[in-house]
């Protein structure tokens, strides 16, 4: 059962890499929707539809990045109980990661959002994330201000008692 979580987490993990490339093409070609030549008559229809285009490309794949972290977050959750208890730090490192990934695909896909004209796409899109955030945040084993909170009192308890 953990063999088949982590086989099913790695190929989730060379998709994303795979999706991170795809994010930086979005952006370029947002760049170069914007540099296409200064439009005239038929061709502002052209520019502005190229760019619309780019910017919906733009947000997609984050949105897309975002949903293959919401599959290595769930096989994380199903894996904590049952892998060998010495690793349970390990796993809660990557639901911490995890979990702030998704909040900075989050932001990366609502900025986009905010420069296309088509609703219809926005909402959605919107929705999708949102609801993704809000199953995340949901079901939280490891939180995360807990957790920062308490690694900084050790830290500071540790300085105190070496005197510094």
């Amino acid at each position: 059962q953990v063999r088949g979580i982590l086989d099913h987490a790695n190929g989730i993990s060379q998709q994303a890499l795979e999706t991170a490339d795809a994010d930086v093409e979005a952006y370029e070609g947002v760049r170069a929707a914007h540099r296409l030549p200064v439009p005239i008559s038929a061709r502002d229809t052209a520019k502005a539809e190229a760019i619309q285009k780019a910017l919906e490309n733009a947000a997609t794949v984050p949105w897309l990045l975002a949903e293959s972290c919401d599959v290595c977050y769930t096989k994380a959750l199903e894996l904590r109980p049952i892998c060998n208890q010495n690793l349970v730090s390990d796993i809660d490192v990557a639901i911490c990661l995890l979990q702030a990934a998704v909040a900075g695909l989050w932001v990366n896909v609502d900025i986009n959002l905010k420069s296309i004209d088509d609703k219809a796409f926005t909402e959605n899109l919107r929705v999708k994330i949102r609801t993704l955030v809000g199953r995340i945040r949901a079901v939280d084993p490891v939180p995360v201000k807990e957790l920062l909170g308490l690694v900084w009192e050790e830290k500071l308890a540790r300085r105190d008692s070496e005197g510094r």
